[in-house]
């Protein structure tokens, strides 16, 4: 039993009010109402107000304001509702998603000191009441999940970078495998990418330990000193001829079949001026359709298998991942659908 597990069920058994703060690298907040998890806020894992932004269901503008307006009446998620941003259903798939994805983060955490301010309330306001025993059910079959998946966490707070070649001829990819391949860049944290993403943070970390468990991951142990794995400086060719040829290096795909590939750009090939390195690409929007098979190209990168008129040609893409497809737009869930969602998903917990 943990430090933050053990605060909580003595919490509990006096039916306390109030918000139980846990000090730790990565902090949290659990807020309480009369012995039970009313919200949760962990720094690991992205808030409700991260994930609706990130994944585009509200602007950062209407969130800000919302939070300005009904942050100190602690009317938050009553104000999403009443001002038609989320209907009611939606609000709650959304607040039992966060609750439980940082209840993980906050129960899991080492922490320095637990202290317990009696009394204090959450921002949010309107959230269901959880009891303990079911938090800390769901975060022990959560991390079951994860050792059962991949048994080490070293790639958990590593860098996310994939190997050179990919271990298999063929692998599915749905919507959030596709985002971390594609984001998997050497430079930024499961965790961080699932902030960026609108993702959810446990989410996140049970994907990349599948894409470890198929050996589709560099070890951490190949970065860098300062744990950052090695980039070579980009320096823009400034002033060069159109029609200049860039010498590829080990970073850059050769040519296939006797054709060069599309130029992107010359990123992380050195040139004639300029240090530093090349900006972070930027994250891709959310996209509709799961199930894409993506096959790796001779040189290690993987190519969308050919599914229109031109398949079987003997045609290849160019080594790069290919663009997502577009959004595929529906009509809104009903507020009937989505708590029936919600019921189905608290009985399988």
């Amino acid at each position: 039993m943990t430090a933050v597990e053990a605060a909580l069920r003595e919490l509990v058994a006096l039916g306390a009010t109030g918000a139980l703060h846990v000090d730790a690298s990565l902090g949290a907040v659990l807020y309480l109402q009369e012995g039970r998890v009313t919200h949760i806020d962990a720094d690991a894992a992205p808030g409700i107000g991260t994930v609706l932004t990130a994944s585009g269901r509200l602007s950062k503008d209407v969130w800000e304001s919302v939070r300005t307006v009904g942050g100190p009446s602690a009317r938050v998620g009553a104000l999403l509702v009443d001002q038609g941003y989320l209907s009611q259903g939606e609000l709650e798939l959304c607040v039992n998603s966060a609750l439980f994805d940082a209840a993980y983060f906050a129960l899991e955490a080492e922490p320095t000191a637990v202290r317990f301010v009696a009394g204090e309330a959450s921002w949010f306001g309107g959230t269901p009441r959880v009891d303990v025993e079911r938090v800390v059910r769901e975060v022990a079959r959560r991390r079951d999940q994860l050792t059962a998946t991949f048994p080490s966490s070293e790639f958990d707070e590593a860098p996310l970078a994939l190997v050179p070649r990919l271990p298999r001829d063929q692998i599915v990819v749905d919507g959030l495998r596709w985002e971390l391949l594609l984001n998997a860049d050497g430079r930024r944290t499961p965790l961080e990418l699932a902030r960026q993403l609108g993702r959810g943070a446990f989410a996140t970390l049970l994907e990349v330990r599948r894409l470890a468990a198929i050996g589709a991951l560099r070890a951490p142990s190949a970065t860098g000193a300062a744990g950052r794995p090695a980039v070579t400086p980009y320096r823009p060719a400034i002033g060069a001829p159109a029609a200049a040829k860039t010498k590829p290096t080990t970073d850059q795909p050769g040519p296939l079949n006797g054709k060069a590939p599309a130029s992107h750009g010359p990123v992380g090939t050195p040139s004639a001026a300029g240090e530093g390195l090349s900006p972070l690409p930027p994250l891709p929007q959310r996209v509709g359709r799961a199930g894409r098979v993506v096959r790796p190209s001779q040189q290690g990168r993987g190519a969308e298998e050919p599914s229109g008129p031109s398949a079987g040609r003997g045609e290849m893409a160019a080594p790069r991942w290919a663009s997502p497809p577009p959004e595929i737009h529906a009509d809104p869930p009903t507020v009937s659908s989505l708590r029936r969602v919600r019921d189905a998903l608290q009985d399988f917990s």
